[in-house]
């Protein structure tokens, strides 16, 4: 089972959620500065996800619109941890999503990002591919304008442990002041 991954705002916006799986019959379509996704090409889409070469079943992308993907080898997608900073120096349009021999392996990946270019802004899509079962994830993306470079997964501290450190330090200031005034 593919697992999802939480969701927060970035330093870039607001991290798109997706959590869509499909299978070698199906194609997902982004668009990033809109912050949308479609199982059809619609205005705006920048970049198509899907299978390709029938027998193969090989995931594939393809940039729309100028969006081109960084890539590893000939036409592999290069494929980037949660954390890391997304490089585009050398890119694609169309290609192969690697996940063999020189990829992360056989049976295919977990949350792993694809990061993309249009060359005036940056963009990545956090997703899992399941080789058995011809299917790949899309857990999220994130879009950063005017940017070359993007962290994936950039999730920044939840509100909920914000809001728990803030109230244990207004706790501790309550509890001085009660000391002090014990103390008169």
């Amino acid at each position: 089972s593919l697992a999802a991954i939480p969701l927060a705002t970035t330093a870039h916006g607001a991290i798109t959620p997706v959590d869509v799986t499909f299978g070698t019959a199906d194609s997902l379509y982004l668009d990033f500065d809109g912050g949308t996704f479609a199982t059809t090409s619609q205005a705006g889409s920048d970049v198509k996800l899907n299978f390709e070469y029938g027998g193969s079943e090989k995931p594939y992308v393809q940039g729309l619109d100028a969006w081109e993907f960084a890539n590893s080898s000939g036409s592999f997608v290069q494929l980037f941890d949660i954390g890391a900073t997304t490089t585009t120096s050398s890119t694609y349009t169309s290609g192969y999503i690697e996940y063999y021999s020189s990829g992360p392996g056989e049976g295919g990946f977990t949350n792993k990002a694809i990061a993309f270019t249009d060359g005036s802004n940056a963009a990545y899509a956090l997703m899992s591919y399941d080789d058995a079962a011809n299917q790949m994830t899309i857990h999220h993306f994130d879009y950063a304008a005017g940017q070359t470079t993007i962290q994936v997964g950039a999730i920044p501290e939840p509100a909920t442990s914000a809001a728990l450190m803030a109230l244990l330090a207004g706790g501790a200031t309550v509890f001085q002041r009660s000391r002090k005034r014990a103390n008169i």
